[in-house]
Order: C-alpha cells, then sequence, then structure tokens
C-alpha cells in the first residue's frame, strides 16, 4: 500500500477513499482519537469496563506514534476525505507470523467492503515484508464470518478466554506464489 493509494479493490470507486500506512504523527494521533472512539462507540457492549480499560492503557497515543515511526508493524487506515474511517493495528512480524490485533471500521462504512479492502492491503503489506501466515483472535461469529471473507480460516476456539469471552483463532497462510511475488523468503 503506498502512502497514499486509491482504493486497492472492491464495491465502491469513491475517488475520495483513500487507504495509507499511517507513518506521520498526525495521522498517529487521528488513529488514537479514532481507535479510542470506537472503544467508546462499538466495543463497550462485547467487552467489560474493565477490559475497556486495559486496552485504552495498552494503546496509549506514544504507542500509535511509535509504530507510526518505525514503521515494523502495520498501522494502516482507510480516509473520506480527511476523515478516518477504518483503522488496522497489526503487530511485528516474529518468525514469520504477523498479526492483526486491531479491524476497526466506523458504523456508517461498514457492510460496504472498506474493512475487507483494508484487511487485504494490510495483508499485502505483511506479504511484501517476508510474512508466511498472518493471525487473529476474533470475539463474535460475526467477526468470526467476516474474516473468512476475507479469506481466513478458523483454527480453532477458545471458550470464555480473555475477559470471558469466546476467541475465534483466524489465520491467513500465504501460499507459495504469494510470498515469492515480493522476492524475499519468510522471515
Amino acid at each position: 500500500m503506498s502512502p497514499d493509494s486509491p482504493n486497492p479493490s472492491g464495491r465502491s470507486d469513491d475517488p475520495d477513499i483513500v487507504f495509507r500506512v499511517v507513518t506521520s504523527e498526525s495521522d498517529a494521533r487521528i488513529a488514537y482519537q479514532f481507535f479510542v472512539k470506537m472503544l467508546a462507540e462499538q466495543f463497550s457492549l462485547t467487552f467489560s469496563a474493565s477490559a475497556l480499560d486495559a486496552y485504552r492503557n495498552k494503546y496509549r497515543l506514544e504507542v500509535f506514534e511509535q509504530r507510526a515511526a518505525d514503521n515494523k508493524a502495520v498501522l494502516a487506515a482507510a480516509f473520506d476525505g480527511n476523515a478516518m474511517m477504518a483503522l488496522v493495528i497489526g503487530g511485528v512480524p516474529n518468525g514469520g507470523v504477523a498479526s492483526l490485533d486491531w479491524v476497526v471500521v466506523s458504523p456508517g462504512y461498514q457492510g460496504q467492503g472498506v474493512g475487507q479492502r483494508l484487511v487485504h492491503a494490510c495483508l499485502s503489506e505483511y506479504r511484501k515484508a517476508g510474512a508466511h501466515k498472518v493471525v487473529l483472535y476474533s470475539e463474535t461469529e460475526q467477526g468470526r464470518r467476516f474474516y473468512e471473507t476475507c479469506g481466513f480460516s478458523c483454527e480453532g476456539v477458545h471458550p470464555q478466554h480473555w475477559w470471558g469471552l469466546t476467541h475465534y483463532c483466524m489465520g491467513y497462510i500465504f501460499d507459495e506464489a504469494n510470498r515469492s511475488e515480493s522476492g524475499r523468503s519468510p522471515v
């Protein structure tokens, strides 16, 4: 994903929707504010207050700024004009395995393919970095189904796991052809 790439694919041809890796301090601040807002608006029905507090503590503004500056983990967003509409917070690849820690889409943009396009753009970034697999956890059936439409497979289920919620372990494995496209072997 280039710093300002148009829609990688999908249903909407809206020229105002731009996908980009978050590398600037100002975008990191916008991403942080968007994340905190989405935690309150979307995840307060799924997670307990103590879980939300833990996530707000783990993903502080400094974390967003550091991830944007070091560019080792994927931190990417979709913008409609100047407004952020979707965010992916990924982890640093370890042994060729990367993670998508958070995928958040503003309610007004859900169901329009924005989340799928952003996930696929992030998968492309990890493939270029040499990852051979990307993993994530989903706390809902709806999330599990969404990730399956993005090409992930459910690799396991942890009933009553973190915060007392069932977690679906999802994995996306790059095939040999995809790995060789980047010209690099897995990390």
